[in-house]
């Protein structure tokens, strides 16, 4: 049948005699939404009110869908409860165009944030994990050289292994040849994809059975892939591939954009060390220029004293040398006037010292 144009399950009173369980009902309940669909019957049974539920269901395939599950408690005549009938209807196209869109906002809001470029490709992860409903999701920086992806930092779910470091693409298939060439890698079943049936089992124990690694590149270089990875098999639809599309580009420009501006940091940082340091170097310069100064003025002063000074005393030797002679010659007249000559010389030397 059908409700409003989109496909339903009717779960009517003789279904519910035949044996359909409330546990059944619950199995495929997504963990994340089944503790709030639960709150929601128990409501239910407790006020005779409609139930009224959106959420999501875990498909065969591994795909996670919503669904609008809408049911009456009913009872007998003495008031016990005996079943719950109502209906389920698949709702995964609008709900899904509608949480897609909440998580773009969610994730401009999350990229204007401060932190490195790994905060914010961890960021992107988080919300594609959440979106999706899978076991990782990151993004990683390629060397295509050597064909290998470093990731900082990816999302897990709970009991998932981290895989961050450095990973060889050889080490988990042939998919790789295609990245080199911009396609991008959709794997459904690692066991049944020939590009990855030989690594499998590798495959397999990093959670990553089914996935997606999408290149992300630049002025035609492969330089990044955002990816997902689900433990078992999964079939991925053209919407979700386009979101994670939307996703990586967005992811790619502000990774980039912070990592300039971090790079650009540094830049200013190194420049401003620089200038301190020749700053410091000039100063010292200029400190011994001055000194040098000083010590050129000291010198020119003494110069000039020690070539007065020395005057002086060729005075004092002169006068003493005139007063040698006279006594020699017996002319003892004169000695006075050279004493008083040597006198004032030495006087005036003493004014100087």
């Amino acid at each position: 049948e059908t409700v409003d144009g989109h496909p339903a399950l009717v779960a009517d009173v003789d279904a519910a005699m035949q044996g359909v369980s409330i546990d059944r009902f619950f199995t495929s309940i997504h963990s994340d939404d089944l503790p709030r669909v639960k709150e929601q019957l128990d409501a239910a049974v407790a006020t005779g009110k409609p139930f009224d539920s959106d959420h999501r269901v875990r498909r065969d395939d591994g795909h996670l869908a919503w669904v609008a599950a809408r049911g009456q408690v009913r009872r007998d005549d003495a008031g016990r409860l005996t079943h719950l009938s109502g209906i389920s209807f698949d709702i995964d196209a609008r709900k899904g165009a509608e949480v897609r869109l909440s998580a773009l906002v969610r994730l401009h809001d999350r990229l204007r944030e401060p932190g490195d470029p790994a905060d914010l490709a961890y960021s992107s992860a988080q919300i594609l994990g959440e979106v999706f409903g899978v076991s990782r999701a990151g993004y990683g920086t390629i060397d295509s050289d050597a064909e290998t992806i470093t990731i900082e930092r990816d999302w897990n779910a709970p009991g998932v292994p981290s895989i961050a470091g450095v990973l060889r693409f050889r080490d988990y298939g042939s998919y790789i040849d295609d990245l080199k060439r911009g396609d991008t890698v959709v794997v459904d079943d690692a066991f049944v994809d020939p590009r990855t049936i030989a690594t499998a089992d590798a495959l397999a124990g990093i959670s990553a059975q089914s996935f997606v690694n999408m290149p992300i590149t630049e002025q035609a270089d492969f330089v990044a892939i955002i990816f997902v990875n689900v433990a078992g098999p999964r079939q991925w639809t053209p919407d979700e591939i386009a979101f994670l599309r939307d996703v990586g580009e967005r992811t790619r420009d502000a990774v980039e954009r912070r990592r300039a501006e971090a790079d650009l940091a540094a830049l200013n940082a190194r420049l401003e060390a620089e200038v301190e340091e020749r700053t410091v170097a000039l100063m010292l310069a200029e400190d011994s220029l001055r000194q040098a100064q000083k010590m050129e003025a000291v010198g020119q002063l003494t110069g000039g004293i020690a070539h007065d000074f020395n005057n002086l005393l060729t005075g004092i030797t002169g006068a003493i040398e005139m007063m040698q002679v006279r006594i020699a010659q017996g002319r003892i007249g004169d000695l006075e006037r050279y004493a008083n000559a040597a006198q004032g010389a030495a006087k005036r030397a003493a004014a100087l010292t």
